[in-house]
């Protein structure tokens, strides 16, 4: 039999209360203090509560939950109702996406209606005050469940694990959280918790960014805001007392760098870099003023940094944009390096948006991945590093990345991409050391809110038909998001690429005829459809196309083009294309180019000296294939030389008594492979 938890709560106000100091806006209104606080805490499925349908009640398990369970329900109708003696009471219920709506009575009258339902991955427990500054004395709390759901809800579950009841008002603090530089949206699904002496209570912001904490104890708490793609945030010092409710009103969330929306540079950016050797000029285009003049550029990575050369400044009439043409100077780093601008009354910084090699090869590796589908599972921000370490570890030339980004589309209205998935999305390539070029899928760019997608797609990635060039090889890379067939629809929402698209699509491989292979991208599948573009690949002699949109492996071999879909990389999946000299190359003693992986393919195990001096780094290869020119990087002392015991020192990077130590090696097909770095 469970018993009761009964927790004191002293606490001592003195007749001085701290300021708030940030935001300056917040206000607070409420009681005046009180001397203490007293807050008793019952199982809600134990003693004390009486079920008035016993039948239609049951308990979840739960290792979270106080006491390992909680009082559960669906159905129309349950109710329990709770005789208290104090001020206010609360409780602890979970909340995620298929919670249910019930009322609250006090005493016989209806206080309010609670809906349960939040947007978020997985479950979670929120405290949340059900009555509050109630007369003293004896009360009686029923919850009723409604026969009414919140339309997007999943379910109607009702779960209570525990109910609060306290002597005195509860206070709260609230507030909404809004992204910094996507000026007035909202940051939903962002975790806050608010710690304080008893510990910490957690919340998810709504599709507002709204967050409120209705049912704090007097204490001085620190609110802790995080969310994948926003820096984190903290706000100390909050002094809440009694009845005391303070609203933080509007709190700026950060975006991390490289998760913003475009400022003033256009092209080259994270996600459709430039690949150049030291002495080639590029062209970076930037949305500035006619009056931008005094033009400053460099080259940034956490170890190196390189002025540009400014060459030439002018405004292409036809777009509007500055078109600043810069010189690589010699000796740069073969790094992917940030570009930094500088102008009169601006400056910009797009990270990993310029791939400096040594020189183009005629033979180059490529990591095709598709279907990220950022927030299907919360489990992905786990898997999507160890992703990115594999691939890191591979060492591809380029990495193409064929939509469907994020899992929304806007089908929703509370679902907002740019606030909500895309600053994590992109985060997640912060990682990547290889260059990284980025289209959209039909998840990223819905049918049904079309104008409004592709703005914030836009206000992003620039555009969503490009081309680039990896050395001798070109790539075109076009949207075909609106050519899905859905569930609902036999017909597709286009039957092909729109007219303008299919003119620049011809032009643009006709005016490379010259490069040593032709390779087209996009979302969803055309080989398979009387899409024209069949047409333009077997007309221009496109060698290879790359796609996703099934979530399956397949190659199709559609002469002269070869079509290669890759699954899912929520699963896990990816592909790694050696193209030698203008062919499919082969595979170890398979001559297969077309071999798809998943994560874990290659485990990578590292172990550091106690000093530092010695990094061991053992791969275990799972497939048959050999990966050459797989590369490592570690932080080292910095020191005069390194050995490197079964692999190759490729670039050393000093940061005063660290150095950045690129390595490469190639891993043997099923086996493991141990290479050594070390200070000599």
């Amino acid at each position: 039999m469970k018993k009761a938890l009964n927790i004191f709560i002293a606490v001592l106000l003195t007749g001085i209360i701290a300021a708030i100091a940030w935001p300056q806006n917040a206000h607070a209104s409420g009681a005046e203090p009180i001397t203490s606080f007293n807050e008793t805490v019952t199982e809600a499925e134990g003693p004390g509560v009486t079920l008035l349908s016993p039948d239609k009640w049951g308990t979840t398990q739960m290792k979270s939950m106080s006491g390992g369970a909680a009082l559960s329900s669906s159905a129309t109708g349950a109710a329990f109702e709770y005789m208290f003696s104090g001020a206010s009471v609360a409780a602890d219920m979970i909340v995620d996406r298929s919670g249910g709506m019930f009322s609250v009575f006090v005493d016989g009258k209806e206080l309010k209606k609670i809906d349960l339902y939040r947007n978020r991955m997985g479950q979670g427990t929120m405290r949340m005050a059900l009555a509050n500054n109630l007369t003293q004395g004896s009360h009686i709390l029923k919850i009723e469940i409604l026969g009414e759901r919140n339309p997007k809800s999943l379910g109607s579950f009702v779960i209570v694990d525990t109910l609060r009841v306290a002597s005195a008002p509860y206070g709260a603090i609230s507030g909404v959280l809004e992204c910094q530089y996507n000026t007035g949206m909202p940051v939903m699904r962002a975790k806050v918790s608010a710690t304080g002496n008893e510990g910490e209570l957690n919340i998810v912001t709504d599709t507002s960014g709204k967050f409120v904490f209705d049912a704090l104890v007097p204490d001085t708490y620190t609110l802790h805001f995080e969310h994948p793609g926003f820096t984190t945030l903290e706000q100390t010092g909050l002094i809440v007392k009694s009845g005391q409710s303070i609203n933080l009103q509007k709190v700026l969330f950060e975006e991390s760098i490289g998760a913003r929306p475009l400022k003033f540079i256009r092209y080259p950016l994270a996600v459709r870099p430039v690949i150049v050797r030291p002495g080639d000029e590029f062209i970076v285009e930037v949305a500035a003023p006619e009056s931008a003049g005094g033009w400053q550029a460099a080259l940034e990575t956490p170890w190196t940094s390189a002025p540009l050369e400014i060459k030439s400044a002018s405004i292409n009439t036809a777009n509007g944009l500055w078109n600043v043409t810069v010189a690589v100077p010699s000796g740069v780093s073969s790094l992917l390096h940030g570009l930094r601008l500088k102008f009169k009354d601006g400056e910009d910084f797009q990270p990993r948006a310029v791939m400096v090699v040594p020189a183009f090869k005629d033979s180059i590796k490529v990591v095709h991945l598709t279907d990220v589908h950022v927030y299907k599972s919360e489990i992905l921000f786990e898997r999507y590093p160890l992703l990115a370490e594999e691939i890191n570890l591979i060492n591809p030339d380029v990495i193409v990345v064929t939509g469907d980004l994020t899992d929304s589309n806007g089908y929703t209205d509370e679902r907002w991409p740019e606030s909500d998935q895309y600053p994590a999305m992109l985060e997640l390539w912060d990682s990547y050391y290889s260059p990284t070029f980025i289209l959209p899928g039909n998840h990223d760019l819905s049918p049904y809110k079309y104008d409004d997608d592709y703005f914030r797609w836009n206000s992003y990635f620039g555009v969503t038909d490009f081309s680039f060039d990896v050395g001798p090889y070109h790539f075109t890379a076009f949207d075909n998001a609106f050519t899905m067939v859905s569930m609902t629809k036999k017909e597709a929402y286009r039957e092909d690429l729109f007219p303008e698209q299919l003119t620049w699509l011809e032009n643009d491989l006709a005016s490379n005829m010259d490069a040593k292979m032709r390779i087209i991208a996009y979302h969803v599948p055309l080989h398979n459809t009387n899409s024209k573009v069949k047409e333009l690949a077997s007309k221009y002699d496109v060698d290879l196309a790359l796609y996703g949109h099934l979530h399956l492996d397949q190659v199709d071999n559609i002469p002269p083009t070869t079509y290669v879909q890759t699954g899912a990389a929520y699963d896990g999946s990816y592909r790694v294309l050696n193209l030698d000299n203008g062919k499919i190359g082969e595979i170890s003693t398979k001559k297969n180019g077309y071999t798809a992986f998943t994560i874990g393919t290659l485990k990578t195990a590292v172990q550091t000296s106690p000093d530092g001096n010695v990094v061991t780094v053992k791969v275990r290869n799972k497939s048959s294939r050999m990966f050459s020119d797989a590369a490592w990087q570690a932080d080292m002392p910095t020191a005069q030389e390194y050995t490197c015991d079964g692999c190759t020192i490729t670039g050393r990077f000093v940061n005063g008594n660290k150095t950045h130590v690129v390595f490469s090696f190639d891993i043997k097909p099923k086996e493991e492979t141990t290479v050594i770095l070390s200070v000599k």
